[in-house]
């Protein structure tokens, strides 16, 4: 969370609590933060969309893009059916074949909106990936962490004694406990929670002693990282309608916002949440050069004004961070249950948490929350 760049926080990781009824609102509550209202709900939102902007709800009737949700009601009854394991992508152009939704503008479109969601779009996401992850009973709306979500990250870090600068490199394992080695000592423990990035175990930064079981490594590696990164691009004054909150493209950068939307003092800053391909391209770049590309799109969405706004820019690549190394996991076509598999604890010793492990909320700061609170309690109940 960025506190600099206005009198308010500007989320450069994760930005908002989706959904009402998710585990981020007790997390919130155990350390005395707060959560805002609804934001940047339909009326703010609008399409561009071969050359074209678009305001709700003329692209809501016109593109059928509310109908997108109709793309997981029919790969439920895909699965239902017990139909093989197919991308989304065909998915859609198999079932929805005749229909609007499946248009080449709105298929762009539709990938746009998953690309940023699950990290990947619709060619390299399963259909019953799709399914599992049912993200059920959290609500639909979107809000914002208040006072930033750095701040509840450290308050929960405040709740138990860490140690920083201790980058494990290895761990030794048995029933009698583990012996966690960083480079510059070891820990001793009984029982171990491992929950760093999957993209971190998959390149194998950490070292286990005896190896991990095959059913495990299988899982590590069937289930796959997508590459997300954000832009944020802040200028010198507003040069747009003031009433356009988040702007879905069919144009590379995907899907933007303002982070500042609503708020009485707000600071002119767009944000761009980019999943693959476009991220992958956007990583060979220079900041600099990813700066201009991505307000390159912005300029033709909204006009040649915004450029001569520019004040500056940033870019946010989880993937070259060397402690992430990826945006989020998804389950590409036969990896399904996977995740459960990740998520199993080995001889009462060795527990997995992290937004990889948990089936039905991935990709999510609440779902990462639970899964670690999930493993607490399988600790608790093997005592």
């Amino acid at each position: 969370t960025d506190y600099d760049l206005a009198p308010y926080p500007i989320e450069l990781g994760a930005e908002f609590i989706h959904g009402g009824r998710v585990v981020t609102w007790d997390a919130l509550r155990e350390v005395s933060l707060s959560g805002s209202s609804e934001v940047l709900g339909y009326a703010e939102s609008v399409l561009y969309v071969n050359g074209e902007l678009i305001r709700y709800p003329a692209w809501a009737n016109r593109f059928e893009l509310e109908a997108y949700e109709g793309v997981y009601e029919v790969a439920e009854e895909w699965v239902d059916e017990g139909y093989p394991d197919a991308t989304v992508l065909a998915l859609v152009q198999q079932e929805l074949a005749g229909l609007s939704l499946a248009e080449p503008v709105n298929v762009e479109l539709i990938n746009n909106l998953f690309a940023p969601d699950y990290g990947v779009g619709l060619s390299q996401l399963g259909i019953y990936g799709l399914v599992e992850a049912t993200f059920a009973g959290d609500g639909n709306a979107d809000y914002r962490v208040i006072e930033g979500y750095s701040r509840l990250m450290q308050a929960m870090a405040n709740e138990v004694g860490v140690s920083y600068n201790q980058v494990v490199r290895s761990i030794d394992w048995g029933r009698d406990g583990i012996v966690a080695r960083t480079d510059s000592g070891s820990f001793e423990a009984a029982r171990c929670i491992v929950t760093i990035p999957l993209s971190l175990l998959k390149n194998g930064s950490i070292a286990f002693n005896p190896g991990l079981p095959a059913p495990k490594w299988d899982a590590i590696n069937r289930i796959a990282t997508a590459n997300v990164l954000k832009v944020i691009l802040e200028f010198e004054q507003a040069a747009w309608p003031e009433d356009i909150g988040v702007i879905t493209t069919d144009l590379p950068t995907q899907i933007w916002w303002r982070p500042g939307f609503g708020q009485p003092n707000e600071v002119p800053v767009w944000t761009a949440l980019i999943g693959e391909t476009t991220s992958n391209e956007i990583s060979t770049m220079s900041e600099e050069a990813a700066v201009q590309f991505a307000l390159n799109d912005l300029v033709t969405i909204l006009g040649p004004q915004v450029r001569e706004a520019l004040i500056g820019g940033r870019v946010v690549n989880w993937q070259q961070d060397p402690f992430t190394r990826m945006g989020y996991s998804y389950v590409p076509v036969g990896a399904t249950g996977q995740r459960a598999v990740l998520a199993e604890a080995l001889d009462d010793t060795l527990y997995f948490a992290g937004e990889a492990t948990h089936v039905i909320r991935p990709g999510t700061v609440h779902g990462a929350i639970e899964s670690g609170w999930r493993a607490v309690d399988e600790i608790l109940a093997s005592l």
